[in-house]
């Protein structure tokens, strides 16, 4: 049991329904704002804009593996791509989405324009 805020003599009881789940809806809403500051703070550190030559985007840039590995797909296994990005800075390089998919089709090499 814990202290129900809504009594004066601060006695034991329980907290009201609507306050377990507006706890417990809040919890997702944390994840996801703690997961895109981990993002911007890793787009930062890797230059804040796409890597190509001659481009200098800095919106929608998204993380492309230098080294392939088993983290794979957009949008799927979102924190494991961050903490992988975290723990492996060289492995990946900031691309645009269109030279990202020039890059994954072998059209764009790093390093080229």
């Amino acid at each position: 049991m814990t202290t129900n805020p809504n009594r004066s003599d601060g006695s034991v009881g329980r907290l009201p329904e609507t306050a377990k789940r507006s706890r417990a809806a809040s919890k997702p809403g944390c994840q996801r704002r703690y997961w895109n500051r981990v993002r911007a703070n890793q787009i930062v550190l890797l230059g804040g804009e796409c890597t190509a030559q001659n481009c200098h985007e800095t919106k929608d840039l998204e993380f492309a593996h230098r080294v392939p590995n088993g983290v794979n797909g957009r949008g799927r296994g979102r924190q494991e791509r961050y903490q992988d990005v975290r723990n492996n800075p060289g492995n990946y390089m900031l691309l645009c989405p269109n030279h990202h998919h020039q890059y994954d089709c072998g059209i764009y090499v790093e390093g080229t324009e």
